[in-house]
């Protein structure tokens, strides 16, 4: 006969996801980690937006009593606060107190408007066919305010700032030929949105 729980709740190891954020590519198949559960026992993890249905999983602590929940799929809970809570049970099904943790979730990429190359360096016959004999063409953009800004004229993205809601201005230094730019806008919590504009020089 076993009535006795185990003494002490799971420790949760925070932040969780490693920032406390969890965006949309993690969202699908979060993990929760922590220690101080008795060797064997079963660790329940729930994380819950407070509306809807709660995401469970198990996982079972090894003999230094660190465990691992892999697998939780919460891209069907709002985004914004998720509380996760662990608790641990023994082979006799004694429940130990609750530990609990918080975390953000952000599956919102973030806003970024299309390219357009600027009046003043489109030199082609027409004004929409990104043709131009400017070598230092200027491209515009609006970013959501915070987000990181990158830009990538073939060479490899090199960071510009951050967005700010207004509108953004990137110049480069090409060679004749088609080129292809591309903006890469990333929020806090890892979602990116990526534009392109192909012009030719």
């Amino acid at each position: 006969l076993d009535t006795v729980a185990p003494a002490t709740a799971a420790t949760i190891t925070t932040p969780i996801s490693g920032d406390g954020l969890a965006n949309a590519a993690e969202a699908a198949a979060l993990s929760v980690s922590g220690s101080n559960a008795e060797p064997g026992a079963t660790v329940t993890v729930t994380i819950t937006d407070g509306v809807n249905a709660p995401v469970t999983g198990t996982a079972t602590a090894a003999a230094d009593g660190t465990w691992t929940a892999t697998g939780l799929d919460v891209s069907g809970l709002t985004d914004g606060a998720l509380t996760a809570s662990a608790v641990q049970s023994d082979a006799a099904g004694n429940v130990s107190p609750t530990a609990s943790a918080a975390l953000t979730l952000d599956t919102t990429a973030p806003e970024l408007s299309a390219l357009e190359l600027i009046a003043e360096s489109d030199t082609g016959a027409d004004g929409a066919d990104r043709v131009t004999s400017d070598k230092t063409p200027t491209v515009a953009f609006t970013a959501e305010e915070g987000a990181r800004i990158e830009v990538d004229w073939g060479d490899g993205y090199t960071a510009v700032g951050e967005g700010d809601g207004g509108r953004k201005l990137v110049t480069a230094d090409l060679v004749e030929g088609v080129v292809t730019a591309r903006v890469r806008a990333t929020d806090d919590a890892g979602n990116e949105t990526v534009r392109t504009l192909e012009l030719t020089v």
